[in-house]
C-alpha cells in the first residue's frame, strides 16, 4: 500500500526534525509533501512572524531545503493563502499537496501537522487497519493525546502531563487519514476534504471510539509561549467565538480553552471540565 505524507507548515522549526525523523520510515512511503504558507488573516495579526512571501521567519525554510535530499520529498513554497470563506485559507495549501497527489496517485493521504506524532508501532498498526477496510471507507479517525506543558511547568518532563476532556476542545476529534481518490479537494473546509461536493468523513471508520486503537500524540500544548499566543490571536482573527448560534457557542469553547494555555498554573482551573493529568501513554520514539 502506498502512503503520501502531507503538510502544511510555518515557523515550525521547534518540532520540524524531530516530526520527519519520527515519520521518515512510515511503512509504505512514497512521497511526503511539504507545502509553507501562511494565511493573510496570520499575516494582519502576528506580521513579525511571517515574512513579505507569506513564508517562515525561523529556521523552517532551510531546514526543508535540507530535507529536499530524500528523493520522496517535496516542498512547495506557497506562501499567502486565502479563500472566500475567511476561516478556510488552508484549503489553498491543502489542494497544492492533493495536486502532487493526483500526479503519483496513492492509496492513502495522511495529513500530519508537525506537532503531531505516531510511534513507530502506531503508524505500522494504522496501515494493517487500513489495508483492512479500506474497501468500506473513504476517512479514519484516531484519538489524539494532548501533551501539557506551558510556561509554568516548562522545566517537567517534556512526557508528563496530559490535558483531557471530553466537553472541551481537547476533546474534539480531528481527521487525519484519507483514502485517495481522483478529484478530492478542500473546496469548503480546510480539515475535511470532498469529492463532487460530498465530504470523506460520510463514509468514515471512527477508530477513536475503540478500544486499543493507535493514536496520535499532539504536542502543541507543549510548544513556547510565542507560538502558542500567535496562534490563539490568529484563530481570533479570522473570526472564531464570534459567530452567533450553535456554531458561535462552540467556536468560543474553542477559543477559551486555548486561551487557557497562555496563563495556566498547577491548581488552575481549565474551561468546560478539563483536566490536566499524568500522562501514561506511549512516548515516541525520538524523544526517547
Amino acid at each position: 500500500m502506498n502512503i503520501m505524507l502531507a503538510s502544511i507548515l510555518l515557523n515550525e522549526e521547534e518540532w520540524l526534525i524531530k516530526h520527519y525523523d519520527q515519520h521518515k520510515d512510515w511503512p509504505g512511503l512514497v512521497k511526503w509533501v511539504f507545502v509553507e504558507g501562511a494565511d493573510t488573516a496570520y499575516g494582519n495579526t502576528c506580521s513579525h512572524l511571517v515574512n513579505s512571501l507569506g513564508l517562515s521567519v525561523d529556521r523552517t525554510t532551510e531546514i526543508l531545503e535540507d530535507m529536499k535530499k530524500d528523493p520522496r520529498v517535496e516542498v512547495i513554497s506557497h506562501g499567502w493563502m486565502s479563500h472566500s470563506q475567511k476561516d478556510q485559507a488552508k484549503c489553498q495549501g491543502r489542494n497544492r499537496y492533493l495536486e502532487v497527489a493526483n500526479k503519483i496517485k496513492p492509496d492513502i493521504v495522511i495529513t500530519t501537522d508537525i506537532d503531531e506524532f505516531y510511534t513507530y508501532d502506531s503508524q505500522k498498526r494504522i496501515n494493517e487497519i487500513l489495508v483492512d477496510t479500506k474497501g468500506e471507507y473513504t476517512a479514519w479517525m484516531f484519538s489524539q493525546r494532548h501533551i501539557w506543558r506551558p510556561d509554568a511547568i516548562k522545566s517537567n518532563y517534556l512526557f508528563d502531563c496530559e490535558v483531557v476532556g471530553k466537553n472541551s476542545y481537547f476533546g474534539v476529534p480531528h481527521t487525519r487519514v484519507w483514502k485517495y481518490l481522483l478529484g478530492i479537494m478542500h473546496n469548503k473546509n480546510h480539515n475535511w476534504p470532498d469529492l463532487n461536493g460530498k465530504y470523506l468523513t460520510e463514509s468514515m471508520m471512527r477508530c477513536d471510539l475503540m478500544d486499543g486503537m493507535p493514536e496520535c500524540i499532539h504536542l502543541g500544548y507543549a510548544s513556547s509561549q510565542e507560538n502558542r499566543r500567535a496562534k490563539a490571536d490568529y484563530y481570533k482573527a479570522r473570526g472564531e467565538g464570534s459567530e452567533g448560534g450553535r456554531i458561535g457557542r462552540k467556536r468560543s469553547m474553542y477559543v477559551s480553552c486555548r486561551d487557557a494555555h497562555l496563563g495556566w498554573k498547577p491548581g488552575d482551573t481549565l474551561p468546560h471540565g478539563a483536566q490536566v493529568i499524568p500522562y501514561e501513554g506511549p512516548v515516541p520514539e525520538v524523544f526517547r
